[in-house]
């Protein structure tokens, strides 16, 4: 796979992340996809599990400072949750694993998936670009409020700062189980959310 082209920049105003509910020993959840949906006067980044029981919302998207570069908050959900529906399908359809991650790509500090600690950010597995002066670190807590807990390591050879991961699969699991348990909402489970655009499309820098 080429360099992907798309770098897409988050302000911490613009995510909100929801919390999480009670652990589960259950099963790891295959074949989940994420969706954007309205939600109040915004948006939101849902999982959906091959059963088509949707979790909560996941992360809010009701910034406008982006608008006027062209990215709406329905435009940055979708991305996003395209681009996270493409990390589980190259997980194997498993969200147990899935980790989320901080790095730097191209000079540009970034949060990824990969699903192991030693595993480092790069061009493929790139989810969003952080804005200039922003700590990717910092973003990446926002997920705590999901209940996660973090773990911070040293990069020997790199950056000083410390690399924060989020277990994002256990967590998503959680949701999806708990709404499975309540009876949650349904979506059509033989639905394919549109793929995510080639790596070769524009840049999409805001």
């Amino acid at each position: 796979m080429s360099k992907a082209k798309i770098l897409l920049n988050l302000s911490m105003a613009g995510v909100t992340v929801s919390a999480a509910v009670a652990l589960t020993s259950q099963p790891a959840v295959a074949n989940t996809t994420f969706r954007c949906i309205p939600v109040g006067n915004g948006y939101a980044t849902i999982a959906v599990a091959s059963t088509g029981h949707e979790s909560k919302p996941l992360i809010t998207w009701n910034s406008q400072a982006f608008i006027a570069g062209g990215y709406t908050p329905q435009n940055r959900c979708e991305i996003v949750s395209q681009r996270l529906t493409s990390a589980v399908a190259q997980n194997g359809g498993l969200l147990r694993d899935l980790l989320l991650t901080t790095g730097n790509v191209n000079g540009y500090d970034v949060v990824c998936w990969v699903n192991n600690s030693s595993s480092i950010c790069n061009p493929n597995n790139l989810l969003v670009t952080i804005s200039p002066g922003r700590s990717a670190g910092e973003f990446l807590g926002n997920f705590l409020k999901m209940g996660a807990n973090p773990m911070g390591e040293g990069t020997p050879g790199q950056e000083s700062v410390r690399r924060t991961t989020v277990r994002f699969g256990e967590l998503v699991e959680r949701e999806l189980e708990e709404a499975r348990r309540q009876g949650g909402g349904h979506s059509n489970p033989g639905t394919t959310p549109d793929p995510v655009r080639p790596p070769n499309d524009p840049p999409v820098v805001f």
